[in-house]
């Protein structure tokens, strides 16, 4: 059975809901928090139940107001795994000058990795993970506190997420 929740943030109300086999199961309606994260975590928690959850879909109006004033945005390292090819077009290419400055993305490549159709390139490198992690630690912003990763591949429906690269577990 697929479960998935999807969760809508709007100026005043963040609502969600979740979906086991298509039917609705769950749904909430909560205040938009000015941080926006609570008020979604607080719609999430009130439909998750005790399964697992197979997708999250968000669609919210905050991040692209955000977007479009370029303020509140906050910085999220970029750490591409698939050097040296995955380094010909980098993290944040086709934006804008004024919002990469925006949000001041630092950006790691590193060796390893899987090609678009789920194949190892080759083995992650794991010492270049933890030197990333180290620079994450020691920058003023400190951004590894809060790391999420996503497999290149997995995203685009490519290969399971279960063959992610393992960057995660390696910093997290």
């Amino acid at each position: 059975m697929t479960t998935i929740i999807g969760v809508d943030v709007g100026g005043t109300n963040t609502d969600a809901v979740r979906l086991d086999a298509g039917k609705i199961k769950a749904w909430a309606k909560v205040p938009t928090t000015p941080d926006v994260e609570s008020g979604l975590l607080a719609a999430m928690g009130r439909v998750c139940g005790t399964g697992s959850i197979d997708r999250v879909h968000i669609g919210t109006t905050a991040f692209t107001n955000a977007l479009v004033e370029r303020r509140g945005l906050e910085s999220a390292a970029a750490i591409r795994v698939g050097s040296p090819v995955s380094e010909s077009l980098p993290p944040m290419i086709d934006w804008p000058g004024d919002l990469r400055a925006a949000v001041q993305n630092p950006v790691f490549f590193v060796h390893g990795g899987r090609e678009y159709d789920g194949r190892a390139i080759r083995p992650l490198d794991r010492g270049e993970i933890g030197r990333v992690a180290a620079s994450l630690a020691a920058s003023p912003r400190c951004l590894a506190p809060r790391i999420r990763t996503m497999d290149s591949a997995s995203q685009n429906g490519c290969a399971p997420p279960t063959r992610n690269s393992g960057c995660r577990c390696l910093i997290a």
